[in-house]
């Protein structure tokens, strides 16, 4: 009968975490949505103001260019953060392993908001026109997800100190890397189009 009881516990368990899931996808997508919105309003700023803007005069590539690299290994270090949570390895690998991702992810907040202050400095401001407008919302909101991000990355230490390994916590990490690398394959996007083809 025990045997029973548990074997539909874990039924139920597992369809909850599919539901979860599933639900999670809908909300990432919902994420594509608005940031498509936002880069068709850029580009259609972009082509607008296109004889106003100098490229190579206003963004240092440089720091665009590490803040993609900081970017990319925060979200290798995830990945290798879920690869030993599902095979229960030390808990003081996996803490150290989350709290590199969140310190690569706050260098980058950091590196934006230095970029923006220096457009600021510049004169360039949201302001000034249409294209910089679309220009400081779009990167604003990548970075507000960022900042979230982090945020989540802090109560799942919290977390994972007092429940460790548990099948929830476990679930909620899962969801935490899909939206940490959805923020990645966005970031990677707008670094090609927005300042690599920008600067050509």
């Amino acid at each position: 009968m025990n045997l029973i009881y548990c074997k539909k516990n874990n039924l139920e368990h597992e369809e909850n975490f599919s539901n979860r899931i599933i639900g999670f996808w809908f909300y990432l997508l919902s994420d594509f949505i608005i940031f498509g919105v936002l880069f068709t309003v850029y580009v259609i700023m972009r082509f607008n103001f296109n004889n106003l803007v100098d490229f190579n005069k206003i963004f240092n590539p440089y720091i665009v260019f590490f803040e993609t690299i900081l970017l990319l290994f925060s979200s290798f270090s995830y990945g290798i953060f879920l690869v030993f949570l599902k095979k229960f390895s030390s808990k003081i690998h996996c803490v150290l392993l989350l709290c590199i991702t969140f310190f690569l992810g706050i260098s980058f907040i950091f590196l934006e908001f230095y970029e923006f202050y220096n457009l600021y400095f510049l004169g360039f401001s949201p302001f000034i026109n249409g294209f910089f407008s679309a220009f400081f919302t779009l990167l604003g909101v990548h970075g507000l997800h960022v900042i979230c991000g982090l945020i989540w990355i802090l109560v799942m230490l919290f977390h994972f100190y007092h429940n460790g390994f548990s099948k929830i916590n476990i679930n909620r990490f899962i969801c935490l890397g899909l939206f940490w690398h959805l923020l990645d394959i966005v970031w990677i996007f707008l670094y090609n189009f927005i300042y690599l083809i920008g600067v050509i």
